[in-house]
């Protein structure tokens, strides 16, 4: 019950229990007056009667003594009206049930009045001629103690109400401090450190809202030392000082990873960008030039790949700067190439070099599996290959992906198959989440079967499906399956299904999930969508309101790969997110490098401040697996805990 339920019902007994105080001395009261009211009315109607009868006593009329009587008696105030002569014998004998209109008995039972007999002599002087005796009826007293009561119940019903309407009113402006500190605690939980500018006039009241101002302050301060210190340290480890870009620890890092994980990238392009002759333009210029030169370049390679949410960017050394492109085509990378020379070629025009020919771009399309010291010879050889082409040229060499095996036509029959007769296979794998055994999670995997040998992973088809503007319509057969499985199980497995970031940017898509969502009711918490990091960052406000939206309806959320691209922790605080997967490349031999380590800890006591729990993906042996133990993840998911399978469990 909140506080003011309790205080409402507080006042309200407390006016009960004035009310029957006071209800309990007016009828009391009132019951006193009238059973003294009744017998002075026995007494003087009985005095007067007496009067009356002395003279037709005296004649012994009776017929007159009865008519008298009758004169008194029709008033209809009295229960009996007895005449005796002077033997003591009845002469004139009136008696009447006493009826109580209106009056319910438990009153009458609880409130009794004394109706005493009244008498008065008839008297010839000093003589004793009869008697009067006189009951009163109490009847009509018991109705005006009723209606007192009634009329007291009645204003009482009707100052409780004005009371609580108006203590309502009060007690809404009185309380309203305590709950913006209610908002403000509970935000703080979420690591949103509001401070409350208008103080409250109650003395108590300001006391705590200037505490938990002062706490509010502190814990920011707190946290963002504990964040900038991370991230310092992070930028230090993977990051170049001069262009900002990752550095070759985090791209040995990342492509590393890439070449081994062929379940999510077949291939992909590696670019290989140098600066010409940059020992010589240092020597000529100045160190200052030389770092604004390659400053110059990071920044035009950045702007030819922003469109690419999945692009890696790294500055490896001296003058040259490594990209990777997963899962794009020969045509991209090509188009790719291309803005980044015609850019070089701009750079003189525009003061941002002192020489014209500024460098060259080497370009190889590579498949998964294939030995990275082989793909960087080919770059290497690609990039010499540009170098002898002339000044800002580019050189891509040829690669076969597996996609090119079907033409675009052919996938596009094949996705539009595949929707139209509902041909995805499904492949779960398990999340094995520590500490909480009740929570069972599967990451839902797409296969396309092409024919009754040929299985194909969603890496393998998913370049093409973007390619051809086929992603959404896959997405939209998975979560209907999903939603079905979800809808027709009588357990509570929770699903996680992994949709395209760009996913985001459209809102009949994003409406019609939302849609879907609505239908799950009660279980909507075993339906969790799954983004990668490199797309959210790049819209983060139009993340932020789907999730809102999405966990409103008690859907859960969660992103993969995180770590991916260096970002800043602060863009998690009002996410509204459930699970973080800590990307593969830094739980690839955890236990043997302490920088992961350090990363992995420290995301884990940010994340677990904002109520995230921290999965590790790709885990695929026992020391990675022993070493995440002790580093306290919440969950842990590769090929060690359990390989995709077509069953849930």
């Amino acid at each position: 019950m909140t506080l003011s339920r309790q205080l409402m019902l507080s006042g309200l007994i407390i006016l009960l229990c004035l009310f029957t105080g006071m209800i309990t001395f007016v009828v009391k009261n009132t019951q006193s007056f009238l059973n003294q009211q009744l017998a002075s009315h026995s007494q003087d109607t009985a005095t007067a009667l007496g009067l009356t009868l002395t003279t037709i006593m005296k004649k012994n009329d009776e017929v007159t003594a009865s008519r008298a009587v009758d004169a008194v008696w029709d008033r209809g105030y009295y229960k009996t009206i007895i005449v005796e002569g002077k033997d003591g014998k009845p002469i004139v004998e009136r008696h009447q049930q006493v009826k109580f209109y209106g009056v319910p008995e438990w009153f009458i039972k609880h409130l009794p009045l004394e109706t005493p007999q009244k008498e008065a002599l008839i008297m010839d002087g000093w003589s004793k001629v009869g008697s009067v005796k006189i009951v009163s009826n109490p009847g009509f007293a018991y109705q005006q103690i009723w209606l007192t009561f009634i009329d007291s119940v009645q204003w009482f019903v009707m100052t409780a109400i004005l009371a609580m309407m108006l203590g309502g009113a009060l007690l809404y402006i009185i309380l309203r401090p305590l709950r913006a500190i209610t908002t403000q605690a509970m935000a703080i939980c979420n690591q949103q450190f509001a401070v409350q500018e208008t103080l409250p006039w109650t003395f108590d009241l300001r006391l705590v809202v200037e505490a938990m101002n002062n706490m509010s302050k502190r814990l920011k301060q707190l946290f963002e030392e504990q964040v900038q210190q991370t991230e310092k340290l992070r930028e230090q480890a993977f990051k170049d000082p001069v262009t900002k870009l990752g550095n070759r620890q985090y791209f040995d890092l990342q492509f590393d990873y890439l070449l081994i994980d062929k379940e999510k990238l077949p291939s992909g392009a590696l670019f290989l960008i140098e600066i010409k002759n940059f020992k010589e333009y240092n020597d000529n210029y100045g160190f200052q030039e030389g770092d604004l030169l390659l400053q110059h370049v990071a920044f035009a390679v950045v702007e030819s790949c922003k469109k690419f949410d999945s692009a890696i960017i790294a500055h490896a050394k001296g003058a040259s700067i490594f990209v990777v492109l997963p899962n794009k085509s020969k045509e991209v990378a090509i188009e790719v190439a291309k803005n980044i020379c015609q850019s070089f070629k701009d750079f003189k025009y525009k003061g941002l070099s002192k020489v014209a020919d500024v460098g060259s771009v080497g370009v190889v399309i590579f498949s998964a599996g294939a030995a990275k010291k082989e793909i960087m010879s080919q770059v290497d050889m690609a990039l010499r290959q540009a170098q002898m082409q002339g000044a800002n040229e580019w050189h891509c060499l040829e690669g076969v992906r597996p996609q090119d095996v079907q033409g675009q036509q052919e996938w596009k029959a094949i996705f539009e198959r595949v929707a139209r007769e509902n041909k995805i296979l499904l492949y779960f794998q398990k999340t094995q989440l520590l500490g909480h055994p009740e929570l069972e999670i599967v990451e839902t995997l797409m296969r396309i079967k092409l024919d009754e040998n040929n299985i194909i992973s969603a890496g393998v088809f998913m370049p093409m499906a973007e390619r051809l503007n086929q992603v959404m319509v896959l997405d939209k057969v998975v979560i209907e399956n999903v939603i079905n499985r979800i809808l027709q199980s009588k357990n509570s497995l929770h699903y996680c299904v992994n949709l395209s970031a760009k996913s985001l940017d459209n809102e009949e898509f994003k409406k019609w999930l939302l849609d879907k969502a609505k239908n799950l009711g009660k279980k909507a918490k075993q339906l969790i969508l799954e983004f990668p990091e490199y797309g959210i960052i790049t819209r983060i406000e139009r993340a932020r309101e789907f999730f809102l939206k999405f966990s409103a309806l008690g859907c859960q959320t969660s992103i993969d790969h995180y770590g991916k691209n260096l970002s800043s922790f602060s863009y998690l605080f009002n996410l509204k997110l459930n699970y973080l997967k800590i990307d593969g490349s830094f739980i690839r031999n955890v236990h043997e490098n302490e920088e992961h380590q350090f990363f992995i800890r420290s995301l884990i006591d940010i994340a677990r401040s904002l109520g995230i729990y921290v999965i590790a993906e790709s885990v695929e042996t026992e020391a990675e697996y022993k070493a995440l133990l002790e580093l306290k993840v919440d969950g842990v998911q590769g090929y060690f805990v359990g390989k995709p399978t077509e069953s849930e469990i």
